[in-house]
């Protein structure tokens, strides 16, 4: 029932969201005389992860990358690095490639655009954690419950969402060597870029390491089977979001309204796993990559609520975010 009321709306559906289109398009392209201090509009994907930026509320969405590195990095080989790659440019159109470095999200005529920052300066960004730098020494576990607490940090008004915080005292568990060691924080809002941005502006921009980003393999189907497809897809597709409407509605000490969360933000890390032997148990059982991981997700999660006394759901629903093919190579949710 819910499936053919769906099939009814979707027309009215589909011209709101032609509407809203268009919209974007027309503000998108009246700020360029009307607001010359803006940048671009921040695309669809981007702009759902970046509603909570303003900056006077908890992030909901960030991101935090941990680099342990042999050596004294010096801070300002650091920030040079960093600054190249902020001033990087599009050798055909000279126009920067990662503007979003300089800038900070802000909104006008309710939509979400990238704004410059008034000052920008590089070592606002990149700097020794002042704070730490004192102490005689940090552990795994101290940096465990460090970056736990940048969870809960805002990011600062007016300036753009990332940071790098640079650590030269810290140390790996059972570690006896007295060489130097440098740790680098990297944390940044999820409106700025996804995953794969993410890898690319650390490892690739840089840190000159070569990368080569996974593509999901397609298998070879016959001519009819796309024709197929493409013909039930809309049916199919009303189906799946009418299921997903009802079924989503679980209740279980997993899924608590909002109202009862504590909105605490907690991390853990365990010791390294080999992906070679991800791949064997892959290849043993027949199944993807993701369906392993999602398969240890859930083993975990089930495993936590038996320790803790909680009643096993016979499912418990959540959404998992995946990106397209063809990632461009700037900073963006390709999602």
């Amino acid at each position: 029932m819910l499936t053919l009321l769906l099939f009814l709306i979707t027309p009215f559906v589909l011209i709101v969201i032609l509407c809203m289109f268009l919209v974007r398009l027309v503000v998108s392209k009246f700020a360029v005389s009307a607001r010359p201090d803006l940048g671009n509009l921040l695309s669809p994907s981007s702009a759902a992860f970046a509603t909570d930026l303003v900056y006077n509320k908890i992030p909901k969405t960030p991101l935090l990358v941990t680099v342990y590195l042999d050596g004294h990095l010096e801070i300002e080989e650091f920030r040079e690095r960093v600054r190249k790659v902020i001033h990087e440019t599009d050798p055909t159109t000279e126009k920067l490639l990662r503007p979003e470095l300089q800038q900070f999200v802000t909104t006008w005529c309710g939509l979400l655009f990238w704004k410059w920052e008034t000052s920008f300066h590089v070592s606002e960004h990149v700097r020794i954690w002042e704070e730490y730098a004192h102490v005689p020494e940090l552990n795994e576990d101290d940096m465990l419950e460090i970056g736990n607490s940048l969870f809960h940090q805002s990011f600062s008004a007016g300036k753009s969402p990332w940071e790098f915080l640079v650590l030269h005292n810290t140390r790996a568990k059972e570690e006896i060597s007295n060489d130097p060691r440098t740790t680098v924080l990297f944390r940044l809002h999820h409106g700025l870029a996804d995953g794969y941005g993410l890898l690319k502006l650390v490892m690739a921009d840089i840190s000159n390491v070569p990368i080569r980003l996974a593509q999901p393999a397609r298998r070879q189907r016959h001519a009819g089977h796309a024709w197929r497809t493409n013909f039930s897809f809309p049916f199919k597709c009303l189906h799946e979001i009418a299921k997903t409407i009802i079924t989503c509605y679980d209740f279980n000490h997993w899924h608590i309204p909002e109202s009862q969360m504590s909105h605490q933000l907690n991390g853990g890390v365990s010791n390294p796993i080999s992906l070679k032997f991800v791949k064997s148990v892959k290849e043993k059982h027949s199944v993807s990559f993701a369906a392993l991981l999602l398969a240890a997700f859930a083993g975990g999660i089930k495993k936590f609520m038996t320790e803790e006394g909680f009643k096993v759901p016979s499912q418990i629903h959540c959404f998992t975010l995946l990106p397209f093919t063809n990632h461009p190579l700037t900073l963006t949710n390709h999602l």
